[in-house]
């Protein structure tokens, strides 16, 4: 019995007549047959088939080359912080994964591991495409390395950037009203305003040299925001999942979390609302730096 989420390879439907093995517990049942298999979804869980090819970017990371690694000398030494379940890798999560531990080089080897780190370009003999095509065992449709080469992402480092520092009005989008400051206290770990400026929240952002806005931005708050560094979006307490859509009653909070990479789905874990019951994001603000204007985008489960 084989399990997973993807049918990864080069494999093509076969006809009924070739899966015409009896089980070895039933032999009323069929269990496949010579280099073929039945495959069985349950209750309609989304799956990908191949055949595999390799992304090209991905959250300002671009795909480098195929360079050969080795169990014993690694080229990229580290791993996410927050480990990815083999069976369940892509591209996209080794690259987040990556980026929330604050590397610029994210490889994928073996269809199932991650390795991370800050390195210099070349790593090492390349050019080795053919070796890198093995399928993600999370999304058939990738190429997640190969055995001992690794396919690796690249993020340039980011230009200088500046600190802004002030408190943050809440206005109605439409109408312009004044409802306040954000606070330097919570309620329940939710932001909350107040109308006497003195009892603001200080909150802080970086803006890269010459940049007129900046998009899936971190604030970070002054004194940290109930143990959490950044003002971030907090799925709703009552929320049936982390979606939100026009004309849903689901909604967010504004609240304190931990660190998310730009792009990522929603995080679980410890927030300042309410420790694992509901999911955040950190890297949702789109800053006007000529208005000011700050305006919060949520990124769905499927991206």
């Amino acid at each position: 019995m084989i399990c997973g989420k993807a049918i990864t390879g080069f494999n093509l439907p076969a006809l009924d007549e070739y899966c015409n093995m009896p089980c070895t517990g039933d032999n009323t049942q069929i269990c496949g047959g010579t280099d073929t298999i039945y495959i069985y979804v349950k209750d309609n869980f989304p799956y990908t088939v191949g055949p595999p090819s390799p992304l090209s970017n991905y959250n300002g990371y671009s795909k480098t080359s195929c360079w050969r690694d080795s169990p014993s000398d690694r080229i990229l030494k580290h791993e996410p912080d927050s480990p990815i379940p083999g069976d369940q890798m892509t591209v996209q999560k080794c690259i987040d994964g990556c980026a929330a531990a604050g590397y610029s080089s994210a490889g994928v080897e073996l269809g199932r591991e991650c390795y991370c780190d800050n390195v210099t370009y070349p790593l090492g003999p390349n050019d080795y495409k053919d070796k890198c095509s093995m399928p993600c065992t999370g999304d058939a449709t990738e190429t997640c390395g190969g055995t001992d080469h690794i396919l690796v992402y690249y993020r340039p480092a980011l230009p200088p950037a500046t600190a802004r520092t002030g408190v943050i009005e809440i206005r109605h989008s439409d109408y312009d009203w004044f409802f306040g400051y954000i606070a330097n206290s919570t309620t329940i770990g939710i932001a909350t305003p107040v109308m006497d400026v003195s009892w603001a929240e200080r909150f802080t952002f970086e803006v890269p040299e010459g940049a007129a806005s900046v998009t899936q931005a971190e604030i970070t708050s002054y004194k940290t925001i109930d143990g959490f560094p950044f003002l971030g979006l907090i799925q709703g307490g009552a929320n049936v999942d982390s979606d939100i859509a026009p004309g849903s009653y689901q909604y967010l909070y504004l609240g304190g979390t931990s660190h998310s990479a730009p792009g990522a789905i929603p995080q679980t874990g410890p927030n300042g609302y309410a420790n694992n019951s509901v999911t955040w994001e950190s890297s949702v603000w789109n800053i006007n730096i000529t208005t000011g204007d700050l305006t919060p985008q949520w990124i769905n489960s499927d991206g």
